[in-house]
């Protein structure tokens, strides 16, 4: 059991690192560390009070050493290899299911190609090291196990360096220091998150900000309230505040003017930002389940230091403006039951742009004009983006079908394992006039990929994962009209 459980996670990690790796081309950064999801088990214990703690203690511990080659073409079709050892050295302490330490150390080491770098730093470890440790305490199960009854209402928390995946993921799902908790009255529950980013580890949305992809200074704040008294569904809201702690940023931005000469532009960077959303999951029929989240961003960003024209060697003042951005998500999955474990998935995912913007839909630089609203969605999170063309989730319109399932579990004993899927997306501009991550006409449709991907357990320790996107640019797309490849695959040795 702890074996299976561990393959699960590397399963995750793999796919994780690879769509993480995509995500960035299109600004020409790799994001070095991406998803990974830590399932958390539940033990219904009752403790015995004559056991000492090493009785009643349960200590769980290994590791992963992942191979993987990777290719991905960026937007200007030239391809980048890379080769990626991934090792991991975890270990978590469950006393009376009650107290939870987990901890990991994590090195993670990025060999390009000579000259394929995404970042002109070549080679390199991520860091930190110990990229993971938290503590969880749960009242329910302590008094379980102190006492020997169950009570209704509960608390839980965690401290420590965490994932953080936030309600849909649209606003939040990184890695943060954080305290996060619920509480549990009757049929109310609400969850609550104070954190800041590390300093290292996290990729920021905005590529123009000096060292956004290694030294990254943000805190969130949030509290959601989720009814659980349905049957079949639970409604929520939340509030997000995102506080911008890079103010200190500040840089200058060399507009070439022809014959060698240059002009600079002094640029500051702030972006302060409140996500209000509403949402619901739950199961609509027997075996279709559904969720669905709506997000209104506020805020204020600063505005651009160009002036509308994008490319003019002009500067602008700039300026505080309120933020004015709408997102969304709504996914439906069918659960077959059958002896495959098959489904099939459809998902929409929208968000706003701005029209104002002169070159990007994130970036300060060249980002909203002073004296507009700033309507470009901007949020922390990951969503199915595609394996190749790895969209932001800003000024977009995506339509996803995918399906997954394990073809020969009863009639193979050694392919037993072996889970294959596809995924099928249309990406749309939000707003026409608006810009992308990328040079982009004032045409709507961006294109279409297939993602498909096969996950083979071939032993309890070893994993075979192999991953494979094509997008086929449409109209809007400027740079080249070629298809763009993603080809990634890996092997995993658990222990």
């Amino acid at each position: 059991m702890l074996h299976a459980r561990r393959m699960i996670v590397a399963a995750v990690m793999v796919a994780a690192s690879a769509a993480g790796i995509a995500r960035a081309q299109g600004t020409g950064v790799e994001r070095l560390d991406q998803a990974l999801r830590q399932a958390e088990r539940d033990y219904q214990l009752t403790a015995n009070p004559a056991l000492d703690i090493g009785e009643r203690a349960l200590l769980e511990y290994g590791g992963l050493v992942n191979f993987a080659f990777l290719a991905v073409d960026d937007i200007n079709q030239n391809t980048h290899i890379l080769r990626n050892t991934d090792a991991q050295l975890y270990a978590c302490l469950n006393v009376d299911g009650a107290h939870e330490f987990f901890g990991r150390l994590r090195y993670n080491y990025f060999d390009f190609n000579s000259g394929d770098s995404f970042d002109g730093r070549g080679d390199e470890a991520a860091t930190p090291i110990a990229d993971r440790y938290w503590y969880k305490f749960d009242l329910r199960k302590a008094i379980a196990a102190s006492e020997g009854r169950r009570i209704d209402d509960n608390i839980t928390v965690q401290v420590g360096r965490q994932y953080v995946a936030w309600a849909s993921e649209l606003a939040l799902s990184d890695q943060l220091y954080a305290a996060r908790g619920t509480v549990e009255l009757g049929h109310v529950e609400l969850e609550w998150l104070a954190g800041f980013t590390p300093h290292t580890g996290v990729i920021d949305f905005d590529s123009s900000r000096p060292r956004f992809d290694r030294d990254t200074q943000r805190q969130f704040y949030g509290g959601k309230l989720a009814w659980t008294g349905f049957e079949h569904h639970k409604p929520y809201v939340y509030a997000l505040h995102q506080r911008d702690n890079n103010e200190r940023d500040a840089t200058i931005v060399l507009l070439p003017l022809g014959g060698g000469l240059f002009r600079s532009i002094p640029t500051e960077y702030e972006y302060n930002s409140t996500y209000v959303a509403v949402g619901s999951t739950g199961e609509i029929i027997p075996r279709l389940l559904y969720s669905t989240e709506v997000i209104y961003e506020l805020g204020e960003s600063l505005s651009t230091s160009l002036e509308p024209g994008g490319t003019i060697a002009a500067t602008a003042g700039q300026h505080l403006e309120d933020i004015d951005a709408w997102a969304g998500k709504f996914e439906l999955t069918y659960l077959f039951r059958d002896a495959n474990q098959s489904r099939l998935e459809g998902e929409f995912i929208f968000a706003t742009g701005d029209d104002d913007r002169d070159l990007d839909t994130s970036n300060t630089f060249g980002g909203n004009t002073a004296g507009t609203s700033d309507r470009a969605f901007n949020g922390f999170g990951f969503a199915k983006t595609g394996l190749s063309f790895a969209a932001p989730i800003s000024n977009v319109m995506i339509f996803r079908l995918g399906a997954s399932t394990f073809p020969v579990r009863e009639s193979s004993r050694l392919f037993r394992e072996l889970q294959v899927g596809i995924d099928v997306l249309m990406f749309n501009k939000f707003d026409a006039n608006a810009p992308l991550n990328e040079p982009t006409t004032n045409d709507r449709y961006l294109g279409f990929e297939t993602d498909i991907f096969a996950a083979w357990r071939i032993t309890s320790d070893i994993a075979l994962n192999i991953r494979y996107g094509v997008f086929f640019p449409g109209e809007a797309i400027v740079t080249d009209h070629d298809a763009r490849h993603f080809v990634y695959t890996g092997v995993s040795y658990s222990f």
